[in-house]
Formats: structure tokens, C-alpha cells, sequence
């Protein structure tokens, strides 16, 4: 447990929600991450997402066993129910904080009580996951329901380096009084003393035999259902610990204390961490971004004017897709702070070319490149910032030129945002 813990803070929201729990009122919880928390690496359970094996799956099985509601579970209900503990899946794979801080609206219901966050390994090392994790912590901390949030930070071993994005919000999470655990902290000082847990933890490319010497046959960018058994596991354990910590500390208390009073929410800084300290600064306002997401019926990817585009899907995957030179589209969108962001698929093995885009009359035209040169399929964002308040047109065409070695023009839109 030590080396799981990477930060623990105050742990009073996580403490809210179990006293809660424990006075008899069912809880909402969910899950924003990537392709881990979707399940990919658990075999023969149906669903991935909500398959009993899934990290998140077993520790809602667990807490609804623990603190079970008058009206029983469910997962993802299409509608609001009373007195029932409610599990949501939100995980998209391929994407990180930078899709979520903007999109996790779509996701998770604003009433969630609970939200486990996992997006290590789907950020990308530098400064961005920072500004993006923080954007997404204050926005999931200031819903009306004052959510426990907990990021579950897994690892990969198929990246050019051990540290991921995850390991650069930690200061984040301190700052935010959000408790995060690491699974790598905890598993790979025995992977080294027996690289066979490699195997055991990591999921098996489909139909190979996984080699223990060479690793050949393993995914080494996803946990296997071992790995999301002890990913769960060590989430419930830490959940055991505040349970006993809760204990002492409501037995210190005597009679007569409150949740409020022993678990309080102080309220946020006002400022940003990573704007500039101003000891005046006003409040921050809340953040109101739209999202529009190629795999969304709430919000659909949808353009005000398209030509040569199409919706696609692959297994789990949505996109807004076109491959012939002078395919375009334009959206007419609404900003209050002045901020555009594109989401689309980066790959070097799928044929990917380059997209132009535009904000009319406000940019010039910008490359935007799906071609580059990692093994990494995911997700990335360019932005369009400093814009000013009201309507826009943004514009974008398929371009004939392109970066893939193979001359593949194929462009692949997730989402579309603004602020």
C-alpha cells in the first residue's frame, strides 16, 4: 500500500461519499479513461466495459456489496432510478485529458458521487496533460454534487520511456486534494525480480502464444484480466484503509458529529496552477465547454456544411471520415472564452494524411498532420486560442498533400470542442 499510494491528502470527499454509502444512500459512480478502463485485455466476459473482471466493475461490485441499495444496482441505466447504486463506464479509448476536460459531459452524468479517473498512459509526457488534468479535476470537483474523485494511474511498457503523463500530475492532484494511486509503483519492482508477471498481467495478443523471454505475444500497452483483478483489488484495499481510518476518526469525534463537520469540502483555489500567482485575482468562472463527438448521439459530430465525409466506426472506435483531396467541412459554433479545439487520430499505420483548418477571417490556414512517426494510435488536439467572444465559422479541407510514406490522405475526426 505504500508504494500504491502516490498521494493521499485529506481523502475528506473519498471519506464523504463512504459515510454516505454507510447511512444508507446509494451511490453513483463512474469512469472516465482510456482503452484500459473500456477493458481491452479482458477475454470472454462479454462486454469489456462492464465485464466482471474490469477494474472498476469489481470495485462497484464491491461497494455495492459492502453498502447495497434498497432498490438493488445497475449499469449505465437509460434512465434515473430511486435508491439504486448506479455504475457508468464512460472510458473511450485513445483518448486523454485534453478529449475529457472538454468532453466528459458526454460521458458521466452530472449527479456521479464518485469517479475513478484513469488516463496515465494516454497522456503524452510535457506540459499539456498538467494544463489539461487541471481543467478536468476543477471541473469534475465543482459539479453540485461534490464528487470523491480518484486517479488510478496504470502503466504500459511498450513506450520509448517508462514515465507517462500521468507521472506530471501528481502535483496537480496535491493541489486539488485528490488522491491518486499508481499501479506501476506497485507492480514492476516485482516484474523485475520476475519478468514472468509480465506475462501474467499484461494482456496476450490475440490467437499467440506469449514467449516469457521475449515477451513476443504480449500487449504491453494493456493489462490482461490478471491485471485488472489486481487493479481493483488494490482500489478496494485502499477504500478498506479509509473505512478503518473513518472508524477512528468518528470514534475520536464521540457524539454528535456530522459529515460536515468531519469531512469538509474547503472550497477551491481561486486561481488556476498554471496561470501566473496574482494575490488579487478574481475567482476563476466555471468552465462551460460544448463538445461535439463523432461517437455521440447526445451531441453528434455533425457539420453545418460537409462535402466527401463520412461516419465510420472500427470495433469500439467512431470517427468522421474522408480520404479524397477536397473533402470539407465548416461548423458554426458559439464561444464564450474563446477557444477551439480539434480532436483527430494520429497513426503511422493507418494511411493518415493532413487536414487544413481555419477559423474564417480570424487564422490562417493551419496543417494538421494525422501522419507521424510512433507506434502510438491516439487521439490528439490542436487548439485555436484567444478568439474573440460570439459566432465563428470554422473550416477545414483534406489536403493532397501528405506525410504518409505510403501517400495515404485518410483524415480521422473525434471530436470537435469549444469554450
Amino acid at each position: 500500500m505504500a508504494r500504491l499510494v502516490a498521494y493521499a491528502g485529506t481523502n475528506h470527499r473519498l471519506r464523504r461519499t463512504l459515510a454516505r454509502m454507510r447511512a444508507g444512500k446509494p451511490v453513483k459512480m463512474a469512469t472516465l479513461g482510456g482503452s484500459v478502463s473500456a477493458g481491452h485485455g479482458i477475454r470472454g466476459q462479454g462486454s469489456e466495459k462492464y465485464a466482471p473482471s474490469n477494474l472498476n466493475v469489481r470495485v462497484f461490485s464491491w461497494l455495492n456489496q459492502t453498502f447495497p441499495a434498497a432498490g438493488g444496482s445497475a449499469f449505465n441505466p437509460k434512465e434515473k432510478k430511486d435508491n439504486v447504486n448506479v455504475y457508468t463506464n464512460g472510458a473511450e479509448p485513445a483518448r486523454a485529458s485534453d478529449y475529457f476536460s472538454m468532453c466528459h459531459g458526454l460521458h458521466i452524468a452530472d449527479d456521479t458521487e464518485l469517479i475513478i479517473v484513469e488516463l496515465a498512459i494516454n497522456d503524452q509526457p510535457g506540459l499539456e496533460p498538467e494544463v489539461n488534468q487541471e481543467l478536468l479535476l476543477r471541473q469534475l470537483l465543482e459539479m453540485e454534487s461534490q464528487p470523491a474523485v480518484l486517479l488510478f494511474n496504470v502503466f504500459g511498457l511498450v513506450f520509448d520511456q517508462i514515465l507517462v503523463g500521468g507521472d506530471l500530475t501528481y502535483g496537480v492532484a496535491q493541489f486539488y486534494d485528490t488522491p491518486a494511486l499508481s499501479l506501476r509503483n506497485m507492480l514492476l519492482p516485482h516484474i523485475v525480480q520476475n519478468k514472468t508477471h509480465v506475462v501474467e498481467y499484461f494482456n496476450h495478443e490475440h490467437n499467440m502464444v506469449p514467449d516469457p523471454d521475449t515477451f513476443v505475444g504480449v500487449d504491453l500497452r494493456h493489462i490482461g484480466t490478471r491485471g485488472h483483478e489486481l487493479s481493483g483489488d488494490l482500489i478496494i484495499a485502499y477504500l478498506e484503509l479509509q473505512l478503518a481510518e473513518m472508524d477512528a476518526a468518528e470514534a475520536a469525534a464521540g457524539l454528535g458529529w456530522s459529515i460536515d463537520s468531519l469531512y469538509p469540502i474547503p472550497p477551491l483555489f481561486p486561481g488556476l496552477l498554471a496561470k501566473k500567482f496574482n494575490p488579487a485575482m478574481p475567482p476563476v468562472p466555471a468552465f462551460k465547454p460544448s463538445c461535439f463527438a463523432a461517437h455521440s448521439d447526445i451531441a453528434p459530430l455533425a457539420p453545418s456544411k460537409q462535402n466527401g465525409w463520412r461516419k465510420w466506426a472500427w470495433k469500439d472506435k467512431t470517427y468522421l471520415v474522408a480520404d479524397e483531396p477536397g473533402a470539407s467541412f465548416e461548423y458554426e459554433l458559439s464561444l464564450n472564452h474563446g477557444s477551439i479545439v480539434l480532436y483527430y487520430l494520429r497513426s503511422r499505420e493507418f494511411g493518415l494524411g493532413n487536414l487544413g483548418c481555419e477559423v474564417v477571417g480570424q487564422s490562417k490556414r493551419r496543417k494538421i498532420q494525422g501522419y507521424w512517426n510512433s507506434h502510438l494510435n491516439i487521439g490528439q488536439s490542436q487548439h485555436w486560442e484567444h478568439l474573440p467572444p460570439g459566432n465563428h465559422t470554422f473550416k477545414c479541407t483534406l489536403l493532397s498533400e501528405t506525410d504518409d510514406p505510403k501517400n495515404g490522405t485518410e483524415f480521422r475526426l473525434m471530436a470537435l470542442m469549444t469554450i
